[in-house]
């Protein structure tokens, strides 16, 4: 048959497939993701155009969506949100327990989603986009972004407790735990520095977990050393000593319950004080009980010799 032949030049493919929706025959169209464009933002696009041409298509002709992964998507975001507002709950139920000030609790709470926020403007400048990695990222440092406020909050209460004025009090607070906590972000973020070594679908998926976590991490830092000081200048106040008669009787079932909490808390570190005050004093009857309870563990014989 010559090449110019009419039954040649208008051709078509073989067809190799067959699609059934509700029992009537279709076509299937996929839309698959390219580049660091957000999955949301494909998705709502595909709506918008489809609700745009509608209205000039045959009315024969139906378009319906088989698959949304953006389903999947605000899951995540949702699971997220979720897992913030619990670690927000149990770390105010700690400062209550600990401290019995509202005040600390209102100012580690702020800090959780603003170290979030921050984490997911980091991503966004370096073209991530919010997606399954990402969000499980933000997840697993949820629990974990506390802490800086946590500790910066809890070490000027101290202070407090000593007589000093507030502002004294945020100062050598904030200064004596600034090396420390910045110790504490290297070691943290250390950890997920080898993903960045991985190559091919690894490197992909985890990378950009390793990097939500990390922008967390240095966000909750950089909001332990200004944030947390900046309200609490605002909302602390200098703790009023009462000497000989104690401190006065509340009606505040809050404080009530934070101040028998404490009681019994450093009756059981009193307790453990003294335990080890014990042991210091008498090294050698200390050692010589490890070693009779290592031998009980261990019988002679047990554990070869080298």
């Amino acid at each position: 048959m010559s090449a110019t032949s009419p039954a040649c030049a208008n051709g078509n493919p073989p067809q190799t497939n067959i699609v059934h929706v509700d029992g009537h025959r279709s076509v299937l169209m996929m839309v698959l993701k390219a580049g660091a464009i957000s999955t949301l933002d494909i998705i709502a696009g595909i709506k918008q155009k489809v609700i745009d041409v509608r209205d000039s298509l045959p009315e024969a002709l139906k378009i319906g969506f088989i698959g949304d992964q953006s389903l999947f998507v605000r899951g995540a975001i949702t699971g997220v949100a979720y897992e913030g507002v619990i670690a927000a709950l149990l770390t105010s139920v700690m400062i209550l327990l600990f401290l019995g000030s509202w005040r600390s609790t209102i100012i580690i709470a702020v800090s959780i989603p603003l170290s979030v926020l921050g984490a997911i403007i980091m991503l966004s400048a370096i073209g991530e986009t919010l997606n399954i990695m990402t969000l499980g990222g933000l997840a697993l440092a949820v629990g974990i972004l506390v802490d800086d406020a946590t500790v910066t909050i809890e070490n000027i209460n101290y202070h407090l407790e000593q007589g000093k004025p507030v502002e004294q009090s945020i100062l050598d607070g904030a200064n004596q735990i600034v090396t420390p906590a910045f110790v504490s972000l290297l070691c943290i973020c250390i950890v997920f520095v080898p993903m960045f070594f991985l190559q091919g679908v690894a490197r992909f998926l985890f990378v950009p977990m390793a990097e939500a976590v990390m922008f967390a991490m240095i966000w909750s830092f950089v909001l332990s050393r200004t944030l947390v000081p900046t309200m609490a200048k605002y909302l602390l106040q200098q703790h009023v000593h009462h000497e000989g008669e104690g401190r006065p009787r509340s009606r505040n079932p809050l404080v009530r319950f934070q101040r028998a909490f404490e009681a019994q808390f450093e009756r059981f570190r009193g307790g453990y004080r003294d335990l080890l005050s014990m042991a210091l004093g008498q090294p050698g009857d200390f050692r010589d009980g490890i070693s009779c309870r290592r031998r009980a563990v261990f019988p002679a014989g047990a554990v070869p010799r080298a």
